[in-house]
């Protein structure tokens, strides 16, 4: 019998149900504008970082480059 009762309760198609499914609709913009927010500031990081990397990088080459034409225009002479 309780599987017969259980069996015949309808559930609600699919959505949102409850006391709250009006705020629905604003939680979920809010929650996409969240999660956009969030995704624009670890992009922003990501390229600030990888930015600082290749500063970085790019005067320990040069200053490599430099010290060793010095090295060789010490040798020359």
């Amino acid at each position: 019998m309780k599987a017969k009762a259980a069996a015949d309760v309808e559930y609600p198609a699919y959505g949102v149900t409850g006391p709250n499914k009006e705020i629905s609709p604003t939680g979920d913009r809010r929650l996409a504008q969240s999660a956009q927010m969030y995704h624009y500031q670890h992009q922003k990081q990501q390229i600030i970082a990888m930015e600082r990397y290749v500063r970085q990088n790019c005067m320990q080459y040069i200053f490599v480059e430099i010290r060793e034409q010095k090295e060789n225009a010490g040798e020359k002479n």
